[in-house]
């Protein structure tokens, strides 16, 4: 009985040492599956430049108005707003019967006033008539041939011809309208050489330079990004809105999207010089006593950690923040589930986040 007893007690004993063993090793697995998920956002240098956001209308870098260089009565009008003309093909033409009739008559006159020239010519070779007649004559052939290419000049002008290759973007007249001369007939655009001209404050025309890149957008693809480049800067401000004009071309190639003079373009100016340093998105701090922190990732042991890191910051400017002092170009810190992490908290990275991201 008394063995039995021992045997019994023995027994308990083993049993309390095995428990607490497995009381001691619990913790571990319980820290092990505790790490929090989190995504991360790199430190990154960026450049503080200020910048301004101005709009203008894209337009063609030089358009060009199509005039009638006669009056009269257009008898033909071949091409409407949006078609495709190259350089030389007829646009209108004119009723120029009128005009025909009179480089008719022209040339009949040139005819006479050969055949008059040719025989005092000869005369005076054989001084049968004077030098002053023989003058009469060649000035009288002098005038006949002006008259004549002054005839086919006016019969020139009643075919209206595109003076370069382009878009028609305005056709002012129809087919029977009475025109004046000089009125616009057309407006012609060249698409291949695109510019917006915006205005800007001369506090800040004075940061920009010929040359300068610029980003851009356009509303009618409000997710394409554009490129473009200073190519003037007028030297004159607006007399009335005090502003200066600025000249932006933009590269067509840079988008996959097809732009069109009339598009509003917004275009993002660098009107002030920055320097590069490096920045996070700013809903990674956390304000607290005072100060302002960060979580920085760190390894240990191929596992992954956050450490508690103080910082310095600088200058916002679209959602990123200058960080001045506490971090370098590379690191990464957390960029969620910020309220879950203490210093030391294991963690398990899930992804990366854009400066909104979680």
């Amino acid at each position: 009985m008394f063995y039995s007893r021992e045997v019994f007690l023995g027994g308990m004993l083993v049993f309390a040492v095995m428990l607490a063993a497995c009381s001691v090793e619990e913790p571990e697995q319980t820290s092990s599956d505790d790490a929090v998920p989190v995504r991360v956002a790199e430190v990154v240098e960026r450049d503080f430049s200020q910048t301004r956001t101005v709009s203008a209308p894209i337009q063609s870098y030089r358009p060009v108005h199509v005039p009638a260089r006669m009056q009269g009565l257009l008898v033909e009008v071949g091409y409407e707003e949006g078609d495709q003309v190259q350089a030389g093909a007829v646009l209108a033409r004119f009723d120029v019967r009128e005009q025909r009739i009179a480089l008719q008559r022209a040339e009949t006159e040139l005819a006479a006033a050969e055949r008059a020239y040719r025989r005092a010519r000869e005369l005076r070779a054989s001084e049968s008539i004077s030098e002053e007649a023989y003058e009469d004559a060649r000035y009288r052939l002098d005038r006949a041939e002006s008259d004549v290419e002054d005839t086919e000049l006016r019969v020139s002008y009643g075919t209206v011809e595109a003076p370069r290759t382009g878009i028609i973007t305005e056709r002012a007249v129809e087919e029977g309208h009475q025109v004046s001369e000089n009125d616009r007939l057309f407006t012609l655009a060249d698409h291949s050489r695109l510019v917006t001209r915006p205005g800007i404050p001369e506090q800040h025309v004075a940061a920009l330079a010929v040359g300068q890149s610029v980003s851009l957008s356009v509303d009618a693809h409000p997710d394409a990004s554009v490129q473009g480049s200073i190519r003037r800067i007028f030297p004159e401000a607006d007399e009335e809105s005090g502003l200066f004009t600025v000249e932006i071309e933009l590269d067509q190639g840079s988008t996959d999207h097809t732009l069109r003079p009339g598009y509003l373009a917004r275009a993002r100016l660098a009107v002030t010089a920055g320097e590069r340093t490096v920045a996070v998105p700013q809903h990674v701090l956390i304000e607290s006593n005072d100060t302002t922190h960060v979580f920085v990732i760190r390894q240990r042991d191929d596992a992954s950690y956050v450490e508690r890191q103080n910082v310095i910051t600088g200058a916002i400017r679209d959602g990123w923040v200058a960080i001045d002092e506490g971090l370098e170009s590379g690191d990464q810190v957390a960029s969620g589930n910020l309220s879950d992490l203490e210093a030391g908290r294991p963690v398990r990275i899930v992804g990366s986040a854009g400066r909104h991201g979680m």
